[in-house]
């Protein structure tokens, strides 16, 4: 019917689109959501690729669905990016003895007793490129005044060590600064 119509493609090209698992027009959607996700802050790692995929086609992408996107789109490695967030809980005592009897160790109901009160959440954004560089870290401090503490940048030496610095109320990442974050490594090719 095709060739009828003046339609033609060579075989490969048949056979590839058959083994296609989006439509150029899925694979169009999945690119503007994948963009309005990152927009906001919030690139989608690939198992969120592999479920929204499953969601659009009803069947999971192969193994290898992921590196033939982006060789068909022609990504480069220092456009792929890893991001990771640890978070440290500082305060704790450190080894104190204490008594306790066997019923109340078994209830846990003196977890308090291990902590010296003065806990303080700090968490660490860390980025790698796939080309093998790195932005530096970013530190998020616990603060409500949105002012650093001249104590947290005592150690830092500012001349041969390389960071970003901020605060929130609870001391964890929250969306706006892991935009500002993830923003950083934004580069235009």
């Amino acid at each position: 019917m095709r060739r009828h119509k003046g339609i033609s493609r060579t075989v490969q090209k048949a056979h590839s689109e058959s083994l296609q698992l989006l439509t150029d027009e899925q694979e169009e959607a999945l690119i503007r959501h994948i963009n309005n996700l990152s927009d906001r802050g919030l690139p989608p790692t690939p198992q969120i690729l592999r479920n929204l995929v499953f969601e659009i086609v009803k069947r999971q992408p192969g193994k290898n669905w992921l590196k033939r996107i982006i060789e068909k789109y022609h990504i480069k490695p220092h456009n792929i990016h890893n991001f990771d967030e640890k978070g440290f809980l500082l305060g704790l005592c450190h080894s104190i003895k204490r008594i306790v009897g066997i019923q109340q160790l078994k209830s846990k109901k003196i977890v308090g007793a291990s902590q010296d009160g003065s806990r303080e959440f700090i968490s660490l954004l860390a980025c790698i490129c796939a080309d093998g560089t790195a932005i530096p870290p970013a530190l998020i401090y616990q603060g409500t005044s949105g002012d650093l503490q001249d104590a947290w940048l005592e150690d830092f030496d500012h001349s041969s060590d390389h960071a970003y610095f901020a605060t929130s109320e609870k001391g964890r990442k929250q969306a706006t600064q892991g935009a500002s974050y993830s923003s950083m490594v934004i580069r235009v090719v």
